[in-house]
């Protein structure tokens, strides 16, 4: 089974427990909503920049500091995929 806004089962699933928690009683309603959400994806480019000059590349490409990392003596940074 398929759904435009949803697709497979178990995304239908979902939609139904969005639907629930949100009180609608037509999914059609909750459709509206779900358009207005950006769900992110959960996958990360992870970087170490040994260099001043690639840490400034990857701040300009919108990279975020994520910490020190003292074993390897680097910071490093991440970006969504």
């Amino acid at each position: 089974m398929k759904n435009a806004i949803f697709g497979s089962a178990d995304n239908i699933q979902q939609g139904a427990d969005v639907q629930r928690i949100l009180g609608h009683k037509r999914i059609d309603n909750t459709e509206i909503y779900t358009h207005l959400i950006e769900f992110e994806n959960d996958e990360w480019t992870v970087r170490r920049p040994q260099t001043s000059k690639e840490e400034d590349e990857l701040i300009e490409a919108d990279f975020q500091y994520v910490r020190y990392d003292d074993k390897e003596g680097c910071p490093i940074y991440k970006k969504r995929k």
